[in-house]
């Protein structure tokens, strides 16, 4: 894991200050003049409005063409049984085997949902000899049998309205020789439509109308969203979701008889249907944005001046925000900055302070307390030039490029003198300090940048480990070309998600902000920029103590 430090102005500038504000005026001026084109090209009223009206009525022409296909499938699919199978002969000779077979295969095709089914009621035939008796006939009876599927009911629809359909579709279709299909609604019929479909011999004669009553509600929904499984055509794929459209069926475009346009899309289309479905219309209303495609296209030169001024005020506005974030940044860093050297220098110097006073004003302590209390001055002015010199470090890494002196060093001795530097303030927390390593071990480095860096690994771990633990600085050679010198402690240890940033300036882990230990956050950095100043890397990992292990890699001296 190669850590770089990112350098920093803690001064701050007020130039920079005052660039930002500029920058920020500009952005607001170039977001009025975008905000003004834009009107200016999308503000077309007129032909904007008969573009959408256009687009509503092609949506109700396309809506009107896929209900019509959907019917004659699913109707046909739905009396298939007594329909030609290709021969001079008709499957149905009676008048009840015809609709028993109907009402069969209904049945089973709900049962086993391997197609699509109508919502059938109840089935019905009517004969050549009922189609060719008398109009006004009062006891006429047409042969009609309960679906027995999921919608299976006797309806109020009378045999006399059925015959009168029939006949009526009949004499529709008498020059045409193929089976056709009508759905009929009337206002006699509340709640049910009427399907129908002539069946005719290879000659094309008349032999019978076969149909099928069903819920008018639940007819339209299956008509509209219910899937072809058996047939996927273009138009079909190509068809616009009723989800999306407020889409309405009314009887003679007036009467609704499924869905309801709602007030708030304003742009309407209307189709009157023709053929299986004559009489209906079908109605559809759009909102602005679902027919915001069928606005005109503008003028290809103002696309372009709106395009680079939108590009223009978006790169404004990015480089503003960062300017803006980055300010916002120093002033926390100076602040973390001045919090944390602040505490750091005050108690050193207030352990100096208190020493130096009991020297001046106690002229009678004892030789011990004399040479603990001078140890003290000591260890606390060592303490305060590791600061002052990381301080140092890190502010000119942002003017200075740091050109480190490479030479061969021996690893133990660069160890044994961070031992002999630290070995005071180690004393007093009563830590021990021992070393691992191999006498003969040697690395390329900087000796006063290495030394710098190992007494903050150091440091840092007196600093968070416990009381009494011992502290271990070790090195080996995992490869030829490569040293790995480390620190290890007996404290908690670093968390996995928090050791990335821990080597960055003013980072500290959050649950040392609100200890009296926590420090300025400049130790591991300073030694993070060591490392890349040397050609090295640093990380942190679990020590096998359980505590943190703090490890610098650097290349060997060549043989």
């Amino acid at each position: 894991m190669n850590t770089t430090i990112p350098r920093y102005d803690l001064a701050g500038s007020r130039q920079s200050r005052v660039w930002s504000n500029r920058l920020w005026i500009l952005a607001g001026l170039l977001s009025v003049l975008t905000a003004i084109h834009v009107i200016g090209v999308v503000h077309d009223d007129r032909a904007w409005r008969a573009s959408l009206r256009a687009t509503a009525q092609a949506t109700a022409e396309q809506q009107a063409e896929r209900i019509t296909e959907r019917l004659q499938f699913f109707a046909m699919e739905t009396l298939a049984p007594v329909s030609s199978d290709g021969r001079d002969e008709l499957r149905p000779t009676t008048s009840t085997t015809g609709i028993i077979q109907l009402a069969a295969a209904q049945r089973a095709n709900e049962q086993c949902q391997c197609k699509t089914t109508l919502p059938v009621a109840e089935f019905f035939r009517v004969g050549p000899d009922l189609l060719n008796g008398a109009t006004n006939t009062n006891n006429t009876q047409v042969p009609r049998l309960i679906s027995g599927g999921a919608f299976a009911t006797r309806t109020a629809v009378t045999d006399s309205a059925l015959l009168s359909l029939a006949r009526q579709h009949a004499a529709r279709t008498e020059h045409q020789g193929a089976q056709t299909v009508r759905l009929t609604f009337d206002p006699e019929l509340p709640g049910f439509g009427v399907v129908t479909s002539t069946q005719r011999d290879s000659a094309g004669k008349l032999r019978a109308v076969y149909g099928f009553v069903a819920p008018t509600h639940t007819l339209m929904q299956t008509l509209f969203t219910a899937p072809i499984t058996q047939v996927a055509t273009d138009s079909e794929r190509r068809a616009t979701s009723p989800d999306t459209l407020s889409l309405q069926i009314g009887l003679n475009d007036s009467l609704p008889l499924y869905g309801k346009l709602s007030d708030d899309r304003p742009h309407r289309g209307k189709v009157l249907l023709h053929g299986p479905m004559d009489g209906l219309g079908v109605s559809v209303a759009l909102s602005s944005s679902q027919a915001r495609f069928g606005q005109p296209a503008p003028r290809t030169d103002r696309l372009w001046a709106l395009g680079g001024l939108s590009v223009l005020t978006v790169a404004v506005i990015a480089i503003a925000g960062g300017t803006s974030r980055r300010e916002t940044f120093l002033a926390r860093a100076r602040s973390d900055f001045i919090a944390g050297t602040s505490h750091d220098f005050r108690m050193p110097l207030a352990q100096i302070l208190l020493a130096s006073e009991t020297l001046n004003l106690r002229p009678e302590v004892t030789s011990d307390e004399r040479t603990h209390l001078s140890k003290s001055i000591a260890r606390e002015t060592h303490r305060l030039i590791v600061m002052v010199e990381n301080v140092l470090l890190l502010s000119r890494s942002g003017a200075v490029e740091i050109k480190p002196s490479l030479q061969a060093l021996n690893v133990r001795e660069v160890l044994e003198d961070v031992q002999d530097a630290v070995h005071l303030a180690a004393q007093d927390r009563r830590q021990t300090i021992t070393l691992d390593v191999n006498p003969t071990l040697q690395v390329l480095a900087d000796r006063q940048l290495l030394r710098q860096a190992l007494v903050n690994f150091v440091d840092n771990a007196m600093k968070y480990g416990a009381n009494d633990q011992t502290v271990t600085l070790g090195a080996r050679s995992p490869s030829t070309s490569t040293i790995h010198v480390w620190v290890d402690d007996c404290g908690p240890g670093i968390p996995e998600s928090q050791r990335a940033q821990i080597f960055a300036p003013y980072e500290r882990l959050l649950r040392d902000q609100a200890s009296e230990r926590a420090g300025s956050g400049l130790g591991l950095a300073v030694v993070a920029h060591i490392a890349t100043a040397l050609g090295g890397r640093v990380w942190v990992e679990t020590a096998p103590t359980g505590g943190a292990r703090f490890v610098i890699a650097l290349s060997a001296p060549k043989a």
